[in-house]
């Protein structure tokens, strides 16, 4: 605090301190400006160590008068007093260091970054600095104590430490459940993550989302033998100085999910090597992956990894491509059973196309949409991008690389050819089954129904927007369009997935287009251009990567069918297209099932009418 006061005679301002009461004089002392005796002493001002670096000719002082103190610019010529102070020399502070202390119990390893090592209590240890050093807590023949450890923490003191090696960190901590305030450990010069996490069996998760990994270059072995985890987000690495990848996730059989989509798989890499990466990881269910994924080595998936794993955000990235499929596997898997693919799809009668992958909006025509687009299981996700009519996804989508028919209209089937896919309208499946005894439900009879998938035409998108409301969203971070029935309130959402014109990467997630497979000319067909929550009918080249969005359509009652038995009521999804075929002429005539056309008025039965199955009652 300050206050204007006189000590011997003098006026001055006495500064009192607010923590300890210890008190500073500092007298109205005056000052020499040109004349050869001190002003006024009312008034003075005190040099500062400041100079003015916008005018060399110029300094900063203190300025006193009226028991005030202000910072002022004065003429460095003009003669001030000066006030000295003592400033602690540095050297004679004891200097932080990095160090870990596992606690007494041995429970808790806590990471520090202080000058308090001496005056903590447990066991100490420097950090280890080079690839092959292990850390002193790391259990080992001769330490089997620091085995007992189940917490990691890092103290706030830690953030400000700047680690070149985090190897064998957490190594054989087969007890360690939990690793908190992650946030404080900063990795941003870090080059060695080599076994950092290995064989921390107990571990169930980990959020890495904190981690800058731009200067890593081995990543290899860092989560090998984790045989709990089943979550872990490396969704923000940046991997573009790794080259060393071998047997990061291996063994690691309860992954559930994992996201790669920001790893950079680069061939430049002269040592690139990810043998064994995702070997072992029998769970692992979502995989996200980027079109440089397709550089990854033969051994990086083995007949152990991924035989139920679904791609999501493939560009250009088949299973095959990582391969991520048995030996025996002769087609694109295309059918989603309960959250697992089933080699080949269905192919039989024992393995229906549910109708709960499909949302009933209450159409006129009864059509079903599908809840993603093809090769996504969640909602939001963009899934596979296709030229127009083509079946397989692509780096670039140039005429150079169109490989369709351009002059031919096709009809696309998505793994389904030339088979009916059938359910009980209006029923549930029963985990038993059904049986003959069973064809009574509610008062009335089961009725088999069938239905083909396939992708809408244009005026199946234009019958979707007229029986729909439709309104931006976001879901799962995705921006899109809402399409919520008119009539029983239910929805599908159509992501603004971008497309794919030229460019390796897809344009701007603000809107997009979805194919039809209604064609225009030799080099165009009707697409589905989605912006600011609108739909319109647009013209665009065959050659351009969109998205598709499957629909079953509406076939009417099966002819001959047996009662099925089920396990479960598993769901099942569009992931691909297997197979293209024809589209089958449409005159307006009425036929027999055995391809007869039938004149005059029909019998009551079931016929065929513009390659559909109609029932004459």
């Amino acid at each position: 605090t300050r206050a204007a006061t006189t000590v011997n005679g003098v006026q001055g301002v006495m500064f009192t301190s607010k923590k300890n009461g210890n008190k500073i004089f500092l007298p109205y002392a005056g000052s020499y400006y040109d004349s050869k005796k001190p002003s006024d002493g009312t008034v003075t001002y005190y040099w500062t160590s400041t100079g003015n670096t916008n005018d060399e000719k110029k300094a900063w002082a203190v300025k006193l008068a009226s028991g005030t103190a202000t910072m002022t610019e004065c003429q460095r010529r003009t003669g001030l007093p000066i006030r000295a102070c003592a400033y602690i020399d540095e050297d004679d502070t004891p200097p932080a260091e990095a160090y870990a202390v596992v606690s007494t119990d041995y429970k808790t390893l806590t990471f520090y970054y202080d000058n308090n090592k001496s005056s903590r209590s447990g066991m100490k240890y420097a950090l280890n600095t080079s690839h092959y050093e292990y850390p002193g807590w790391s259990p080992n023949s001769e330490n089997t104590t620091t085995k007992q450890i189940t917490t990691v923490k890092f103290d706030p003191s830690f953030a400000n430490y700047r680690p070149i090696v985090c190897s064998h960190w957490f190594d054989n901590l087969t007890n360690l459940v939990t690793i908190t305030d992650l946030k404080y450990l900063n990795t941003s010069e870090v080059t060695d993550m080599f076994y950092m996490f290995f064989n921390c069996s107990k571990l169930k998760s980990l959020n890495l989302s904190t981690f800058d990994t731009s200067n890593v270059t081995d990543m290899s072995c860092m989560f090998w033998v984790c045989s709990s985890l089943e979550s872990v987000d490396v969704s923000s690495f940046n991997t573009s100085k790794v080259s060393d990848y071998v047997g990061m996730f291996m063994s690691c059989p309860k992954l559930y999910s994992l996201d790669l989509s920001s790893f950079n798989f680069n061939s430049s890499k002269a040592s690139l090597n990810t043998d064994y990466m995702l070997s072992g990881t029998q769970g692992l269910t979502y995989l996200t992956v980027n079109a440089t994924a397709k550089n990854w080595s033969a051994n990086t998936c083995t007949s152990t990894t991924g035989d139920d794993c679904i791609l999501l955000y493939p560009v250009g990235v088949t299973r095959q491509d990582l391969g991520i499929y048995s030996s025996d596997d002769e087609i694109e898997i295309t059918a989603f059973k309960g959250g697992h693919f089933y080699d080949g799809g269905c192919s039989d009668v024992s393995e229906p196309f549910l109708r709960s992958s499909f949302i009933d909006l209450g159409l006129p025509s009864k059509t079903l949409w599908c809840e993603y687009n093809v090769g996504s299981l969640i909602a939001g996700y963009p899934g596979y991008y296709y030229a127009w009519s083509e079946t397989d996804t692509k780096l670039s989508y140039t005429w150079n690389n169109y490989s369709q028919d351009v002059n031919s209209l096709k009809n696309y089937n998505f793994g389904y050819t030339n088979r009916e896919i059938s359910y009980w309208e209006g029923m549930y499946w029963y985990e038993d089954g059904y049986d003959s005894d069973a064809d009574l439900i509610y008062g009335g009879e089961v009725i088999p129904v069938t239905y083909n998938v396939g992708i809408p035409t244009k005026d199946e998108f234009t019958e979707l927007v007229n029986n729909c409301t439709l309104a931006e969203a976001t879901v799962n971070g995705m921006k899109g369009v809402r399409f919520t029935s008119k009539k029983n309130s239910k929805s599908i959402f159509l992501p603004y997935s971008g497309s794919y014109y030229d460019s390796s990467t897809p344009e701007s997630g603000t809107a997009t287009y979805y194919w039809t497979s209604t064609n225009v000319s030799s080099q165009k067909a009707y697409a589905a251009g989605l912006a600011n929550g609108k739909l319109t009918a647009t013209q665009c080249q065959k050659r351009t990567g969109m998205p598709y969005r499957a629909i079953a359509r509406y076939e009417g009652v099966l002819e001959d069918w047996e009662i099925p038995v089920y396990s479960n009521s598993s769901n099942f999804a569009v992931d691909g297209i297997s197979n293209i075929k024809s589209q089958t002429p449409t005159d307006g005539n009425i036929y027999t099932l055995q391809g007869v056309k039938v004149e005059g008025k029909p019998q009551p039965g079931i016929y065929v009418k513009n390659g559909r199955k109609v029932v004459v009652k």
